[in-house]
């Protein structure tokens, strides 16, 4: 009963400040919305911000969590849930089996790595949970994945088949590998195509900008707008079909008659050449306003800290902000944190 209450206390410590951080997490406008529709006080908590606030929760509470299992020896009653486990297993052996205590050793390390396994899969499971409408799609269950990876092997073995079949009716008995290649891969399919589940939102997009050219996309809501913009330069990535600005090939590279994905650093670099302004305008809120301007030259390395600042004070003066440089974003009106983009943000842009 002493280690139950002073472990407790130890650990409610820890927690309150756990809590405490995913609740300060939760963006001021959430609490303010609620309070504008009038949400009582219980409601705004339980329904709103706690929500929210358990996606950063979540992880580091269970990794208290995983401490206490691996580091507590206070649940007396489930010897393998507590970290003398190590020390009664290695008397229990010197005294049964003396000198050999290495296989109970690996006996408790497997129970401690089913312990902390049970709990990684729960808090798997609950944060997917309360990642409900912050992710665009869910994170796919292990179950989910694994079936992916076996409907994907079936589409690989049967599109290969029919290829040498194809290949065999065409050029006899050719052997595989011989000149005569098959129909093109996902390199020569037409369109562009993305799916969210069963949801289909691009279906054979074909679109063609010319230089100097200004397109406007319309459509209700829902229909593929936004994702039509973010496949631009890589935000989301197409199921089948490609994308290519000035001729070059975004997020991909060819491979025979396959398109292979680029390396993260190779995707970075594109993106530097093509401007996006968001529709949320996702501004960085601990940077002041000059800082969200000039964070993208200065850690590229294209301008130095001082030239970039530089720029940034040309550009908002351009916009007409130039004296809210060292303001914050929640600072800002809703008008003057959308602003005027700067020439390097007028090729594209959800709004």
């Amino acid at each position: 009963m002493v280690a139950t209450v002073g472990l407790s206390l130890n650990e409610a410590a820890y927690a309150s400040e756990v809590v405490r951080a995913g609740i300060l997490s939760v963006d001021q406008g959430q609490h303010e919305a609620a309070a504008a529709l009038g949400l009582p006080k219980g409601y705004q908590f339980w329904r709103i911000v706690l929500p929210q606030a358990l996606r950063a929760i979540v992880p580091a509470y269970v990794n208290q969590l995983i401490g206490l299992i691996k580091g507590t020896s206070l649940v007396s009653m489930s010897r393998c849930w507590t970290s003398s486990a190590l020390r009664r297993g290695a008397e229990h052996m010197s005294s049964t089996y003396p000198g050999d205590v290495v296989p109970l050793l690996m006996v408790a390390t497997v129970w401690y790595v089913l312990l902390t396994s049970v709990v990684s899969v729960a808090q798997f499971y609950v944060e997917r949970y309360y990642s409900r409408g912050a992710l665009r799609t869910q994170p796919r269950t292990p179950i989910q994945q694994l079936r992916s990876g076996i409907r994907g092997l079936r589409e690989r073995f049967a599109v290969g088949r029919c290829r040498d079949e194809r290949r065999e009716r065409t050029h006899g008995s050719r052997p595989r590998g011989a000149a005569g290649r098959g129909r093109p891969g996902r390199s020569g399919d037409p369109g562009a195509h993305k799916s969210y589940g069963t949801h289909r939102v691009l279906d054979g997009i074909d679109l063609t900008v010319g230089p100097g050219q200004v397109a406007v996309v319309l459509g209700p809501s829902g229909s593929g707008k936004s994702t039509l913009l973010r496949t631009v330069n890589h935000l989301e990535q197409l199921d089948r079909g490609q994308v290519s600005v000035n001729g070059e090939l975004i997020g991909v590279r060819r491979h025979g008659d396959r398109l292979k994905q680029l390396s993260e650093r190779a995707i970075l670099a594109q993106r530097r050449r093509i401007g996006f302004v968001f529709q949320g305008f996702n501004l960085f809120p601990h940077l002041t306003v000059v800082e969200n301007v000039a964070a993208a030259p200065r850690a590229t390395g294209l301008s130095g800290r001082a030239e970039a600042r530089e720029q940034a004070l040309a550009l908002l003066d351009r916009v007409g902000l130039a004296d809210k440089a060292d303001a914050y974003p929640r600072q800002l009106s809703g008008g003057s944190s959308s602003g005027s983009p700067s020439p390097a943000h007028w090729r594209c842009g959800p709004g």
